[in-house]
């Protein structure tokens, strides 16, 4: 069994009143609105939600973001060029990638894209909500550099 360090204080995190707008992206709507759930109870505000990058509205309320969650699709890897060209035009985006599952190769691809956090399917709740910490710019000052997740342990029988 694997223990796990306590969850950061309440004051720690990141409520709804300080915290920046978010894009939602994620071809999927199941996954988005089970995304959109884990975030609205995280207090985070979503400013806009699309199937994919190139869909995204343009608008004052997605010119303010300054994070995105983008769900990568499962077929292919066109996406990392996408997303890459979509940080270049959006530097202030601080990205966390949901992966459809656990490579090497795709986990590297988010990564030089610009992602500053990668997580693999499946991964708790808790892992999502640190995720989404670690990517929000009042983070930044407290952590440094961005850092990809680490890959989750396959659990001990």
């Amino acid at each position: 069994m694997t223990t796990r360090s306590p969850a950061p204080p309440a004051s720690d995190r990141s409520s709804g009143a300080d915290a920046p707008p978010a894009i939602l992206v994620g071809a999927n709507d199941d996954h988005r609105r089970l995304i959109r759930g884990l975030m609205m109870m995280h207090h985070q505000p979503i400013a806009a939600e699309a199937p994919s990058l190139g869909e995204v509205p343009a608008g004052t309320e997605t010119e303010k973001a300054r994070m995105l969650v983008f769900m990568a699709p499962s077929e292919g890897d066109a996406w990392s060029e996408e997303l890459r060209s979509t940080l270049a035009s959006h530097p202030g985006l601080r990205t966390l990638v949901l992966l459809p599952m656990d490579a090497p190769a795709t986990r590297s691809s988010a990564a030089r894209a610009g992602a500053r956090a990668v997580l693999s399917r499946p991964f708790t709740s808790r892992d999502f909500l640190e995720a989404l910490d670690r990517i929000s710019p009042a983070a930044s000052a407290k952590e440094g550099p961005p850092r990809a997740a680490a890959p989750r342990r396959a659990p001990r029988e």
